[in-house]
């Protein structure tokens, strides 16, 4: 956790069973009223299954490119999540304030899918 008043949690998560385990300890530990989720993947790991392991948990989705070149297509990620209505930012500098215009002090702003962009939401943040 990096911030709180809103909660700012980053975690590499970037399969599905870790995905499903970070799903559940987000809701065991922290105490939020919604859940913003950043999500960025890299399109050769098990997407489908990443997005059904923690879509359900998140109240607000943010698909965004993760620096990589095997990075998933945010547009690819946004059509693939039914009956909800995803936001896609070009970068993760751009999904954080999509976020934080979002959040109120009590919410949760999750970061994870890809080691990569774990790495990019710290650089960014330590600068904020």
């Amino acid at each position: 956790m990096l911030r709180r008043s809103p909660y700012l949690v980053i975690d590499g998560a970037h399969n599905p069973y870790s995905m499903e385990v970070l799903a559940r300890e987000v809701k065991d530990i922290f105490d939020y009223e919604k859940l913003i989720l950043i999500l960025g993947v890299n399109r050769d790991k098990s997407v489908k299954e990443i997005l059904d392991a923690i879509v359900p948990l998140s109240d607000e989705i943010i698909f965004t490119r993760v620096n990589f070149p095997r990075s998933a297509d945010p547009f690819v990620l946004r059509d693939m999540v039914k009956g909800r209505s995803p936001m896609v930012s070009k970068d993760i500098k751009e999904a954080l304030g999509i976020a934080y215009g979002i959040a109120t002090p009590k919410d949760l702003i999750l970061v994870t899918g890809s080691l990569y962009l774990v790495g990019e939401a710290i650089k960014v943040s330590s600068r904020e």
